[in-house]
């Protein structure tokens, strides 16, 4: 016996195993609580008081300051919980993030 969509030859079980692929590859933009996670991305401070790269988790930029202290590993963001705190380089991308450009532009 084969279990079948009436008039559309297709299988319950292709239907199933497309809809588990569907829901795994789809992304959460949830967090555990089921809150959609907040960030917002500053791009106003441009410019590096030392061009140097900074260690995880070390200030990246002072509140109140138009410049940034280093930059951020790659993979990694100038976060902040939000404007007017100070920002640390962080592998997390929720909260306030800091813009940062290449060094030397």
């Amino acid at each position: 016996v084969t279990l079948a969509l009436p008039g559309t030859g297709v299988g319950c079980w292709t239907l199933l195993v497309l809809a588990v692929l569907m829901a795994l590859t789809t992304p959460l933009h949830a967090n555990v609580e089921g809150h959609l996670t907040k960030r917002y991305s500053d791009q106003s401070v441009h410019g590096y008081m030392t061009e140097r790269t900074c260690w995880w988790n070390e200030v990246c930029k002072e509140e109140f300051q138009n410049l940034f202290r280093c930059k951020c590993p790659q993979f990694s963001y100038c976060r902040s919980p939000g404007r007017y705190y100070n920002a640390y380089c962080s592998m997390t991308d929720t909260g306030y993030i800091w813009t940062q450009l290449a060094l030397g532009t």
